[in-house]
């Protein structure tokens, strides 16, 4: 026995030793060497990188070949395996790392097309802009080659080598980002899974009403309205796989006036308080070309422009205008030919692929068939009987510029050439706040709408073209504010204006207004603000939920008769909360979990138990 015990704290001893070198090697490995001098072959001049505290590399280059190739060995450098690992979500290749699990994403992800885009996208590309991702592409490569030996560990344990970069592959990434910020594949599948189990007056009760909070993003702006809706609609049940894990989570952005402002220039702000993943979806750089740029702000691995950030004339930022970018349609298919579906009294062929998905693990491919209507892909699978054929129509499948977007930004000196740049972002639908050196502030919506004939958050019958898009808004036509009276822009994923000023049907799938209610609280709460004022509205916790809610909440709290103890010390904590959110405060988390069953107890009885928790995840 005491030989058996010996023998087990050697070998505990052992393994301890053992994990230790094993997390050490791990960290070496996932850490490079920032303090060595790199001799990349190819560059035509010195480039100089400096990183500061936070490993964030500003780079000096003479000219742009010398600029971009070193953005991208850096990019590698840093985010490999982010890199790689984007760019197989966009191509539909998980399997062949991940292994079966994820052959039905991939399937998905496939029927999106991205690469297809890309490709028609870079060859159309002026030389201007697509000479910096072959340059970027090459940095890249040349990443990857020095450290074939030596790859990050996500590597080696998944045991494969990376593949070298394309150009064209840094342009998937618009459609990733699209995809993500994309609420109406999300959204639209539950509510017409929702809308048969419960009655017309129920349902209406579940779409906010946004037009009575009065709280858009563009209060002043003016359009003549023209167009008449029809509210015909027509649904079908659906579910649509979850094609990669979720990035948005929210974001804001305002800037006030030099008026408006202790300093006599424009403040600017921007919170892109994206997901909390490792690592980050953004990466920062400063990049330097003297005479000719100098921009610095956050890029998306495995892209080479500055998405959103500043160039020393101007400043821009971004929040997601909760664009409806997808509509949905139940296809009547061919009993006789699977392939055609029918349109307008005739059976049309469908656009047929053919794909082979490779797994790891398995010798032979899975082989798939995917279909394409003129308006999409079929996202739902015929081998599932009880499932309609439900096709999709996505602004993310049409020509969009937003790498030309982010390139003209980075060189923008003025609001004409700001506008101009943001011509290009389509299928990302932003509201882009900016401010310029010379006293100037603005926020100007971006992005593909749809001109439909009714509100596109159910789905619509596809044997005829009454539901077809007619058209997109023209730029030209999105609402904007420069310069307003009032001395500052400001947005948070909040309605973008009302139905009363902007015919065209944008989304329903908005943000609550509570955060942009509580910055514009802030922004008027002083006739000038400072950058200390900034920072304290980046780091406030009072929620103006609870300020709305609680009252309520209470009234009805203080009537329930018979409460335990619990209970009566948990009504004390909400009497005497503040509706500051601490770490330490225990209101919060009552008020929360008081909420959540407050819907709970509205909604659930209300419909079936997979249509609740369907509803309960999309809270």
């Amino acid at each position: 026995m005491r030989k058996l015990l010996k023998y087990s704290l050697i070998l505990l001893v052992l393994l301890l030793i053992g994990g230790y070198f094993y997390v050490q090697s791990i960290k070496k490995s996932a850490l490079p060497d920032y303090d060595q001098n790199i001799h990349l072959t190819g560059l035509t001049d010195k480039v100089t990188v400096y990183r500061d505290a936070h490993g964030v590399p500003h780079i000096e280059a003479q000219n742009i070949h010398d600029l971009y190739m070193v953005v991208g060995y850096l990019s590698a450098q840093d985010r490999l395996w982010q890199m790689d690992l984007l760019r197989r979500v966009t191509q539909g290749r998980l399997s062949e790392i991940f292994g079966k699990d994820m052959v039905d994403t991939d399937v998905l992800l496939r029927k999106l097309r991205m690469p297809d885009n890309s490709a028609k996208l870079y060859k159309t590309l002026a030389d201007s802009v697509k000479n910096p991702l072959i340059y970027f592409a090459q940095g890249v490569n040349a990443y990857i080659k020095d450290q074939q030996d030596d790859l990050p560990f996500e590597f080696k344990v998944l045991g494969y080598q990376p593949e070298k970069w394309q150009p064209e592959q840094s342009l998937n990434l618009v459609g990733y980002m699209a995809w993500n910020l994309e609420l109406g594949y999300k959204m639209e599948g539950l509510l017409n899974y929702i809308k048969d189990k419960v009655t017309k007056e129920q349902f209406a009760e579940l779409l906010p009403d946004y037009d009575a909070m009065k709280t858009y993003v563009y209060p002043d702006f003016s359009y003549e309205k023209s167009l008449v809706t029809d509210t015909t609609l027509v649904a079908a049940i659906d579910k649509l796989g979850q094609i990669s894990p979720d990035i948005f989570n929210g974001s804001n952005n305002w800037a006030v006036s030099g008026q408006k402002s202790t300093t006599g220039k424009p403040i600017f702000s921007n919170d892109m308080h994206l997901a909390l993943n490792i690592p980050g979806i953004w990466t920062r750089m400063h990049l330097m070309i003297p005479g000719k740029l100098n921009v610095t702000g956050v890029v998306l691995p495995g892209e080479p422009f500055v998405v959103a950030g500043h160039n020393g004339h101007i400043a821009w930022g971004m929040t997601n205008v909760m664009l409806d970018g997808a509509d949905f349609y139940v296809e009547t298919l061919n009993p006789e030919n699977e392939a055609q579906y029918k349109f307008n009294g005739q059976w049309r062929d469908m656009m047929v692929k053919h794909e082979k998905i490779y797994v790891k693990g398995q010798e032979e491919p899975v082989e798939k068939t995917l279909y394409f209507t003129h308006r999409g892909p079929i996202f739902t699978s015929f081998d599932d009987v009880k499932t309609m054929p439900v096709s999709m129509h996505w602004v993310g499948n049409e020509d969009s510029r937003e790498i030309e977007t982010l390139q003209g930004l980075a060189t923008a000196k003025n609001w004409d050439d700001f506008t101009k740049a943001i011509r290009g972002f389509k299928s990302v639908s932003q509201n882009i706040a900016y401010a310029d050196v010379d006293g100037n502030i603005g926020l100007h919506m971006t992005g593909r709408v749809p001109e439909r004939i009714a509100p596109g958050y159910l789905f619509f019958p596809g044997d005829t073209d009454k539901y077809d898009w007619k058209r997109y808004v023209p730029f030209d036509s999105l609402p904007f504010e420069y310069n307003p009276a009032r001395g500052f822009v400001s947005s948070a994923n909040n309605k973008t204006i009302s139905d009363e000023v902007f015919p065209y049907y944008i989304s329903e799938w908005y943000d609550v207004p509570y955060r942009i209610k509580r910055i514009r609280q802030m922004l008027n709460a002083k006739e000038k603000l400072s950058t200390e004022d900034f920072r304290q509205m980046l780091d406030d916790h009072h929620s103006i939920q609870a300020d709305e809610i609680k009252p309520v909440m209470l009234s009805h709290l203080k009537e329930a008769k018979d409460l335990n103890k619990d209970e009566s010390a948990g009504l004390s904590y909400l009497e005497n909360w503040d509706n500051v959110y601490s770490l330490d405060g225990a209101a919060p988390a009552i008020f929360d979990m008081t909420l959540i069953k407050l819907v709970k107890n509205l909604v659930s009885d209300q419909m079936d138990e997979a249509a609740f928790k369907l509803y309960n995840k999309s809270l």
